[in-house]
């Protein structure tokens, strides 16, 4: 059954109501080190942005004591996103946002304690130090990867894919919502920032599923993003049925239609015996695969 200072970490009061609570707590135990965490526990884990508060909680209120970060630094700091808030008798750690900086063993210890002592009995140490693991996971994103994508026809190309993640996720791959298998494949290659596919055609073309898992001891989880790979590739003529002789009247509208499919936006340009059609007598209607001419037939 859980304490009452551990139910104190966790009901949603400020650090100072919490500290408050504590210090009514911290009566001289003689039995206890001078020393304890709340909560007492060598590691803790939390994702990057959460907010965590630990207490360092002395037995006789008036030992002095400090908190040293993974670098070995004293916090003397009382605002910012990493500082201390002290009451007698405690020594509040607390992260407003937790980064992945803050990673590593972070040791409270009696203030002064050691200094200039090069016989440190390592007994004696343990009761005058205590120490935690921060472990700190980043949840999974897809950082600037852009949702749509295009390369040319014939070449290769890679299909960007900025997976972002501590620990760092497995990574697959589907396109059109199969499963691309990338093992010993003379077509496609996994590489840690995207999948490379050799010799792109318009079958290559559609929608690629970037997918991140992770299964660790503590926790799994898992996100994807899909991206759109266009193939640019040259216009080609389509759906054309207009008849090489065709026989318009005098002073009647006459149209003549093309058809082409590009990937990327096509330009049409009418020519009259290999030259620019100039003149009032005609206009030209674009549309998105194809332009009509509409001549005014005159003599």
């Amino acid at each position: 059954m859980p304490s009452d200072e551990a139910t104190a970490l966790d009901d949603g009061r400020s650090p100072t109501a919490i500290l408050g609570h504590l210090e009514g707590n911290a009566s001289p135990v003689s039995s206890s080190p001078p020393l304890r965490l709340q909560p007492s526990t060598p590691s803790i884990t939390h994702f990057v942005n959460d907010s965590f508060i630990i207490f360092c909680q002395t037995v006789q209120k008036d030992i002095d004591t400090k908190w040293r970060d993974p670098r070995g630094q004293t916090r003397e700091n009382t605002k910012g996103r990493v500082h201390i808030e002290k009451k007698t008798g405690l020594l509040a750690l607390v992260f407003e946002h937790i980064s992945l900086d803050d990673r590593g063993n972070w040791t409270c210890e009696v203030n002064g304690y050691g200094n200039g002592n090069q016989n440190r009995n390592v007994n004696t140490e343990r009761e005058f130090f205590s120490s935690f693991e921060l472990l700190v996971n980043q949840k999974i994103s897809f950082g600037k990867t852009e949702q749509v994508q295009s390369v040319r026809e014939g070449r290769d190309a890679m299909v960007n894919c900025f997976v972002e993640g501590m620990p760092a996720p497995e990574v697959s791959w589907l396109y059109n919502g199969e499963y691309i298998n990338t093992v010993n494949s003379s077509k496609h290659n996994r590489l840690s920032n995207g999948l490379y596919i050799r010799n792109v055609s318009q079958a290559d073309a559609g929608e690629y599923t970037c997918r991140a898992m992770r299964i660790t001891p503590t926790f799994s989880d898992s996100d994807q993003i899909t991206i759109l790979l266009r193939i640019q590739h040259k216009p080609h003529w389509v759906y054309n049925e207009t008849l090489l002789v065709q026989y318009a009247y005098v002073g009647g509208a006459f149209n003549l239609s093309c058809y082409a499919m590009g990937e990327s936006d096509s330009s049409y340009t009418w020519l009259r015996n290999v030259k620019g059609i100039v003149g009032f007598n005609h206009r030209i209607f674009v549309a998105d695969y194809g332009a009509t001419l509409q001549l005014t037939i005159r003599k």
